[in-house]
């Protein structure tokens, strides 16, 4: 839970900067790369974990 006054327009700009950076690397970066919680994951894995958790956060905050 955040406690404090966060700039909505920085940290919009920030995962924006999260978002393009991951498309840049490409489906081939992720291929085969290890999470901490799941271990080895396939481009598909990696690419539904991104989609869960983004839209999680997103409809979180009703968006």
């Amino acid at each position: 839970m955040i406690a404090d006054q966060r700039d909505f327009e920085k940290e919009k700009n920030r995962l924006i900067s999260y978002l393009k950076k991951t498309q840049e690397y490409g489906a081939s970066y992720f291929d085969g790369k290890e999470s901490l919680s799941f271990g080895v994951m396939t481009t598909e894995e990696w690419n539904n974990l991104f989609y869960k958790h983004l839209d999680h956060h997103l409809t979180q905050f009703g968006v």
